[in-house]
C-alpha cells in the first residue's frame, strides 16, 4: 500500500514536471510562433490546442501587442489560405480586445491587415474588418524586409487605389470590393 502511494506520487510529480516545463516553453516563444501553432498543428511544436489555449488564455498583454507592432502585425493570420476564417477572426479579436490598433502599419511590409486582405482579394475578411474599424483611407507606409526603409510600387496607395491597381495589374476581379470601399468612401463624406 505504501508502496503504491509512493508510485503515485512519484507518477503526479512526474506529470507536473512534463506540464511545467511545456508552459516554460509556451512562455518563451514569440507570439508569432505561437500563434502559428496553434493554426497549424503539422508544423507546430505543440499540439494546435494547446498552443490556442495557451495564447488566448495567458497571452496577449503589453509585451506580446508591441512584439506585433514591430514585426508583421496580425497579418499572417491571413497569409495561409487554409486557415479557418473562424479561427482568423477569433485571433482579429482577440487582439483587438488586447489593444492592437487594427490599423497599424506592419513594420516589416508597410501594410495594414485591411491591406493583406485586399491584396488577397478576400471580400469575406474585408468586410469583416471594416466592420471591426478597418480604416480604408490608410495608406501603405515602407517596409523594412531587407532591414532598411524601402518604399514598393504600391507605397501610399490607400486601400481604394490598391484594390484598382491590382485589379489591373492581377487581373483579378475586385469588383465587389472596390465597390464596397467606394460606398464605404461615399458615406465618410
Amino acid at each position: 500500500m505504501k508502496n503504491r502511494k509512493l508510485i503515485y506520487s512519484f507518477v503526479i510529480l512526474v506529470l507536473l514536471s512534463i506540464a511545467g516545463l511545456g508552459l516554460f516553453a509556451l512562455s518563451k516563444i514569440n507570439i508569432d510562433y505561437l500563434i502559428s501553432y496553434s493554426l497549424n498543428s503539422e508544423t507546430a511544436k505543440f499540439p494546435a490546442e494547446v498552443a490556442e489555449f495557451y495564447t488566448l488564455t495567458f497571452r496577449g498583454g503589453t509585451k506580446d501587442i508591441e512584439y506585433l507592432k514591430q514585426n508583421f502585425g496580425i497579418n499572417p493570420l491571413l497569409a495561409d489560405p487554409t486557415t479557418p476564417k473562424e479561427k482568423a477572426f477569433k485571433y482579429i479579436n482577440f487582439f483587438i480586445d488586447k489593444g492592437f490598433d487594427i490599423n497599424t502599419l506592419s513594420y516589416a511590409s508597410g501594410l495594414s491587415i485591411l491591406h493583406s486582405a485586399i491584396i488577397d482579394n478576400d471580400f469575406e475578411v474585408v468586410s469583416f474588418l471594416l466592420a471591426k474599424g478597418a480604416d480604408a483611407s490608410i495608406k501603405i507606409g515602407y517596409n523594412h524586409i531587407y532591414g532598411k526603409e524601402e518604399k514598393t510600387t504600391l507605397f501610399g496607395m490607400n486601400s481604394i487605389e490598391l484594390a484598382k491597381h491590382l485589379s489591373k495589374k492581377d487581373q483579378k476581379d475586385r469588383t465587389k470590393i472596390i465597390l464596397m470601399l467606394n460606398e464605404l468612401n461615399k458615406s465618410h463624406m
